[in-house]
């Protein structure tokens, strides 16, 4: 890992966390590698790779197994989603096996 970053690098690559640039890496296996540890320990994260050659972006998503779910970016990187909590009771919860 190299530092923290605040804007497109010119060159390599970088980690994009929720749309802000974080850190800066020479090689792509590098960035690869920091941005699956971070998917790993945050899943709920929207993590990608930025390449500075291509100017593009690649999102890095867990798989089904490991989630239980598949669960991605939203399209615009500082979009907030809310979802309203439902309220359970104990003896719903029961019937549902939990």
């Amino acid at each position: 890992m190299v530092a923290a970053v605040r804007e497109l690098p010119a060159s390599g690559y970088a980690i994009e966390v929720d749309g802000l640039m974080k850190t800066e890496f020479a090689t792509s296996d590098g960035a690869r590698a920091g941005a699956e540890e971070l998917k790993k320990r945050f899943p709920l994260l929207c993590i990608r790779i930025y390449d500075a050659q291509t100017q593009a972006r690649e999102e890095i998503r867990l798989s089904q197994a490991l989630l239980g779910a598949n669960i991605s970016c939203p399209r615009a990187p500082h979009r907030i989603l809310w979802v309203e909590p439902q309220r359970v009771s104990i003896a719903q919860l029961r019937s549902r096996g939990r």
